[in-house]
């Protein structure tokens, strides 16, 4: 009988004590066994490290590493450096797969010869009770996307699609081009370092495997509110990855006219969830915030050429581009305090 291709699961864990438990035994469960399950304690405080050493000394597939909190992305890149199988696949702590999930990707994977297999998700919401409130499928087609293959613009540019692919825990990467190449995680970046990683990686490679099954559940729970430093990181952060989005657009999607307007909206995208996550500021300091932003002149010009998708944000793209900031953070008030 032909042995499995080992699959390395890398999980970053930091303080996930509620939740390791339903994440490991959703990888131990799968029907895909020849796993190699590499668990990185990211310097937690609470009972995390305890339950990984716990369930290592139960399953001889299990490693545990710890090491002091560095965050997700050098975690990661930690388990990417310890991992020794033939495909690389990541976890979050917080999340979990269905049972099929791995089979289902490993025979994608060798039915279309693809660089790397992508799935669709369900994105379960909680409330604070930790109860399950909506399950939504969030679902891209089953396609074999190609660089530079005119049929596959459309949806390229999609932002569903896009959005599917920016993710690293439903993917199946190939080890051994990952190591050779050299990509790694950005270190010292927590938030959209998925996206970082996959769209700059997605440069060097020529196919991607989508499948329509959902294999992964993505937890989304309530989210705690940011200092107004932390939004600022994640607005500047926002826009570094519209550009590497942009890179990817260029390559993959070939129409470099419909690729900056894609870009264009990511920007709008940006200043307005950076309006709604500082909605509590005063209309003097949000009037200030938006008069700086729309005076620079990239974000500038990448509004003139922004097209709204609906009639909410083409109204919020009137007011921004015509500097109309009373009535764009009455509305924001209205909506979000």
């Amino acid at each position: 009988m032909k042995t499995q291709p080992l699959i390395s699961v890398i999980v970053p864990v930091f303080n996930a004590e509620k939740y390791l438990d339903a994440c490991i035994n959703s990888i131990l469960q799968q029907t895909y066994q020849n796993l190699e399950i590499i668990l990185v304690d990211d310097g937690s405080t609470d009972k995390s490290l305890a339950i990984c050493d716990d369930f290592a000394r139960k399953d001889t597939r299990i490693i545990v590493i710890y090491q002091p909190n560095s965050g997700p992305s050098n975690a990661r890149n930690t388990g990417i450096k310890r991992a020794s199988g033939t495909y690389l696949c990541f976890l979050d702590s917080d999340d979990s797969m269905e049972p099929k999930a791995l089979q289902a990707a490993v025979s994608r994977m060798v039915e279309t010869k693809a660089d790397v297999v992508s799935w669709s998700y369900f994105a379960d919401y909680l409330d604070e009770r930790e109860t399950l409130t909506k399950s939504v499928q969030v679902k891209v087609p089953n396609i074999v996307l190609k660089k530079g293959e005119e049929e596959n613009q459309r949806l390229i540019l999609d932002e569903n699609t896009y959005g599917i692919l920016g993710y690293a825990w439903n993917k199946l990467y190939q080890l051994e081009d990952i190591r050779k190449k050299g990509f790694y995680f950005e270190e010292g970046t927590s938030l959209s370092e998925d996206a970082l990683f996959n769209f700059t990686y997605f440069l060097s490679v020529s196919s991607i495997a989508c499948m329509d099954s959902c294999l992964t559940h993505y937890m989304q729970r309530p989210i705690q509110t940011l200092k107004n430093a932390d939004c600022e990181n994640l607005f500047a952060l926002r826009l570094r990855v519209a550009e590497v989005k942009r890179r990817f657009f260029y390559a993959w999607a070939g129409d470099m006219e419909e690729s900056d307007v894609a870009v264009a909206y990511m920007y709008f995208s940006a200043v307005m969830e950076h309006l709604k996550k500082r909605i509590h500021d005063t209309y003097r300091e949000l009037h200030i915030l938006l008069n700086g932003i729309c005076q620079n002149r990239k974000m500038k010009s990448e509004l003139a050429r922004c097209k709204g998708r609906n009639a909410n944000n083409r109204i919020c793209l009137f007011l921004l581009k015509h500097r109309l900031n009373f009535f764009l953070i009455l509305i924001y008030k209205l909506q979000y305090s």
